[in-house]
């Protein structure tokens, strides 16, 4: 076998591997008439209003989380002060994220989107999360909440 022929076998294989690891088993997400794979996002940088409040969101987007691939609509929350996340538990994150996690469920803004697995159809989204998030130039930071959807529909 020559050099180039083991080459060529080397980077078929390769290609092989890669379509198998990220397009067999991935999803990918309708936005109007573009289709994006990878991240699954739906909207792009938006300010929100909600209780007189105002919220900065980068970005609002899905994952595809196992077991099983339920679908998560997850809110990116900007904050500009880092020092929010010193301390940040579960229980005040989760007060903090909540009138994004009810403002998203309140106006279906989970159902935005189509989001189809390759291994079984249309996925409907199940959760709702919120990153509270800062970011420092390209680095960034932050803390996850997620809540069922039917935890939210209850605490209505």
């Amino acid at each position: 076998m020559t050099d180039a022929t083991r080459g060529h076998r080397a980077l078929a294989t390769m290609a092989v591997l890669f379509w198998i690891a990220f397009g067999a088993n991935g999803c990918k997400v309708q936005v109007g008439d573009n289709v994006e794979p990878g991240r699954l996002a739906a909207t792009g940088a938006e300010t929100w209003q909600i209780e007189g409040k105002t919220y900065s969101i980068g970005s609002t987007y899905y994952l595809v989380l196992p077991p099983g691939e339920q679908l998560q609509y997850t809110t990116e929350y900007l904050i500009s002060d880092p020092q929010l996340l010193d301390g940040l538990n579960d229980e005040r994150a989760a007060q903090i994220a909540m009138p994004l996690v009810k403002h998203a469920w309140k106006q279906r803004l989970f159902e935005r989107s189509t989001v189809t697995s390759a291994k079984g159809g249309a996925l409907r989204p199940s959760l709702i999360g919120v990153a509270i998030t800062y970011r420092d130039g390209l680095r960034s930071r932050g803390f996850r909440v997620r809540r069922s959807i039917e935890q939210i529909a209850a605490e209505r």
